[in-house]
């Protein structure tokens, strides 16, 4: 699964998201447009909590994911209902 997150504040949902899928056992990546350096706030500390691997975003690699984005969708809303519920 490939999740793509931003230096903007909103964007740091992509980053809590990758983090509660991975813990649920989904493999996931992901991907950041901009620079690490940009990040502030929220965004920065959600990054920071996501430990792993943050790629550079790439249109190739992104466009490749894109096949399964529907059936992806579907599984980062369940989970992140569930995440919603359970805190």
């Amino acid at each position: 699964m490939l999740v793509v997150a931003g230096p903007a504040q909103q964007w740091r949902d992509g980053f809590i998201a990758a983090r509660v899928l991975a813990e649920r056992g989904y493999q996931v990546r992901v991907m950041l447009l901009g620079e690490a350096g940009a990040l502030r706030g929220d965004a920065a500390e959600a990054a920071r909590l996501w430990r792993r691997s943050i790629e550079p975003a790439a249109p190739d690699a992104i466009a490749g994911a894109a096949s399964s984005s529907t059936r992806c969708s579907e599984r980062v809303s369940t989970a992140w209902s569930r995440d919603a519920r359970e805190n």
